[in-house]
């Protein structure tokens, strides 16, 4: 029998709908009435000696729960699955209160694809699969049939039917679904568990998707009916302008070779967001082809606000969007999102009255008053994030760690002078300003933010220059300097990290230290980790120290760039790309980034754990900033940051700090 505290099943389920997940989320996928059950295949998992024993059964709509694995659930043991939200929501919507499976808690959930990516592996289970395991572990073939065996459309009654729907199909169908169990099964054997705390992390995780986003249905149908407008505007005088050679600016084929017989260039030139900004800075462009690739840029609007469409699609009935947060999907265990992407939302730094005039004329859906107020689809991209809402009867209180990076690097590499400077308050962008001889605080946002690691002259010219803060060549080495003078500790920090990690991959099993930080290599030398001060791991599979070829640049007496090529020792690494692994190489100030995002990812996980102690329901969060929902009049916004600064002994030294705000819709 399956012991409920050693042993463990493992589920996947094989479905058909007339939604595409790749549009909807989850949560809406298993509600929609089309959406259908072909199997479902369990693996019992016994603990017996230290391997799990593999038994599947496998289970059909029209057939029984195996009755082991009924009592094995109802007694709390534990479910695996590979991207456990897609099988939670299809196990809460449909397998427990249409086939009667045993009501399971989230604490029963483990997810082996969060395993993976906490591992520095990829989320995709045959990836994972390739890498772990050591063998190509999808069924290909079966992966096909699955895919033409989801088409689900409408009926002649109103229902709904499956055409691939046959006896053979389900049978192979069903195979394919066993080879997935299995691979789960051994992958979740294979790979290290999540530390308890991080599965803490991973389970505040699952109940924010699940709780959800609401969002501000009406007012996104009026913004998308305001952006088409204007979408029609503008290709109606394209068409104008050009004389009917163009029909707007949307179909990019047409466009180029309308621009090369303008222009006289190739048709086959790239037209992205670079090459027409270049041809707008071009004073010679006829005026003809200026007002085109002004409508073109204008119209580049409209791809950010696509999200309307799919906020539409992915909410579902109760007016709420669930699972738009990814775990750990960067290598440092950085969140992301998913269909809303709700960590590009643009920020909105217009003044509050601005805003809140143009939001009264979406809301009346007056296109000639906002038309008067702002750009009309720059108003609109502006105030996607006012589409995050609160519903009725509740508010939303949110707070966003100040500068935490530039707090945390700081903190690692041991600049107590640094340190004591955020510890009195003094801001930190002015006097990094002052230290490079200038009074512009935006400069000194700009070096802090990224110069901390390691950024040559050519791009920090760059970066500054898209921060509002242009700068020659030659003044960008020159502040370049000035600030590494000013950081000695940081520019040091570099160097520790890079000389300790390369000690690591030439010494086997080796241990090193580097400020808070602990980096050790494995007996055999397949990975490095970094051992944060949270004691989480950063892994670096099959560390090499290659000899390549490195281009040096520096800046001449006359401003002109120079480029030194010479070989020299660098470190080299596997890390988890969309489809596998992906050999990249990184250095020292490429170290110190992944770390510092790391430990500050560490405080914002900190912050999730201990609001889930509270009545500060979280809803989402966004890189640095925590959105948390709350009966009307409920709580404080000082006692909400309260609780996302109150870190464990770890972070002890950390001078970290927030800003909030309470208020009916998410500002950032």
């Amino acid at each position: 029998m399956l012991d409920p505290i050693e042993d463990w099943v493992c589920l996947d389920v094989e479905t058909a709908s007339w939604l595409d997940l790749r549009d909807v989320t989850a949560d809406v996928y298993a509600q929609h009435s089309s959406t259908h059950i072909y199997t479902a295949v369990i693996g019992k998992c016994y603990a017996k000696d230290k391997d799990s024993v593999l038994e599947l059964v496998r289970w059909r709509p029209d057939t029984e729960l195996d009755r082991e694995v009924e009592h094995f659930l109802r007694a709390g043991g534990r479910i695996v699955a590979w991207n456990a939200g897609f099988e939670r929501a299809i196990y809460r919507h449909i397998l427990a209160p249409t086939y009667k499976w045993p009501t399971v808690d989230l604490s029963q959930w483990r997810d082996a694809q969060a395993h993976s990516l906490a591992m520095g592996f990829p989320a995709s289970l045959d990836a994972a699969g390739r890498v772990a395991l050591g063998r190509d572990a999808k069924d290909m073939e079966g992966a096909k049939l699955m895919r033409r065996m989801t088409l689900t459309v409408p009926d002649e009654t109103q229902g709904w039917t499956r055409p691939h729907e046959t006896d053979a199909n389900l049978d192979r169908l069903e195979e394919y679904c066993a080879t997935d169990v299995i691979v789960t099964a051994q992958l979740y054997d294979t790979l290290a568990a999540l530390s308890l705390t991080e599965h803490q992390v991973w389970l505040a995780d699952q109940e924010i998707n699940e709780r959800g986003i609401y969002v501000d249905l009406e007012r996104a149908r009026k913004m998308l009916h305001l952006a088409q407008h204007r979408g029609g505007q503008i290709a109606q005088e394209v068409a104008t302008e050009t004389s009917g050679q163009l029909e707007g600016v949307t179909s990019l084929p047409a466009l180029k070779t309308w621009l090369a017989q303008e222009l006289g260039r190739s048709a086959q030139r790239p037209l992205n967001k670079a090459e027409v900004d270049l041809l707008l800075s071009d004073p010679e462009i006829p005026a003809k082809v200026r007002y085109v690739m002004e409508r073109r840029k204008e119209a580049s609007r409209i791809t950010s606000l696509g999200k309307l469409k799919r906020i539409t699609l992915a909410t579902s009935p109760d007016g709420r969007v669930r699972g738009v947060l990814a775990y750990h999907k960067a290598h440092t265990g950085r969140w992301a999102s998913r269909l809303l992407q709700v960590h590009n939302l643009p920020k909105d730094r217009r003044t509050k009255s601005v805003q809140e005039m143009c939001a009264e004329a979406i809301d009346a859906e007056d296109y000639d008053a906002l038309d008067m107020l702002w750009q009309p689809l720059d108003a609109l991209s502006l105030g996607l994030r006012s589409l995050i809402a609160a519903p009725p009867g509740k508010e939303l209180i949110a707070a966003d760690y100040s500068a935490i990076e530039a707090r945390v690097l700081p903190w690692l590499a041991g600049d107590l002078g640094k340190l004591k400077l955020f510890a009195n308050g003094v801001d930190t962008y002015v006097k990094a300003a002052a230290d490079v001889g200038s009074s512009d605080r935006q400069l000194g946002k700009v070096c802090e933010l990224a110069l901390g690691y390691g950024m040559g002259v050519a791009k920090f010219s760059d970066t500054a220059t898209s921060w509002g803060v242009p700068l020659s060549l030659k003044e960008a080495a020159r502040i370049q300097r000035s600030w590494r003078d000013s950081n000695r500790d940081i520019v040091e920090f570099w160097g520790e990290l890079e000389s300790a990690f390369k000690y690591c991959v030439r010494n086997p099993g080796a241990t090193r230290q580097a400020g808070h930080l602990w980096l050790k290599s494995h007996d055999s030398g397949a990975l490095v980790y970094i051992r944060l001060p949270s004691g989480r791991h950063l892994w670096y599979h099959d560390p090499r120290i290659t000899r390549l070829d490195t281009t040096y640049q520096s800046v001449g007496d006359d401003g002109e760039l120079v480029e030194k090529s010479f070989e020299a020792d660098q470190i080299v690494f596997y890390q988890a790309g969309a489809k596998g692994m992906v050999r990249t190489s990184t250095y020292g100030g490429k170290l110190a980034e992944n770390v510092t995002q790391a430990v500050a990812r560490d405080c914002l996980a900190v912050a999730l754990l201990n609001l889930r102690k509270t009545k500060y329901n979280v809803v989402m969060h966004v890189h640095d900033s925590i959105v948390a929902e709350v009966d009307e009049g409920y709580g404080s916004v000082s006692e909400f940051i309260s609780h996302i600064l109150d870190m464990p002994p770890w972070a002890q030294g950390l001078p970290l700090s927030a800003d909030g705000y309470r208020g009916p819709r998410f500002i950032g």
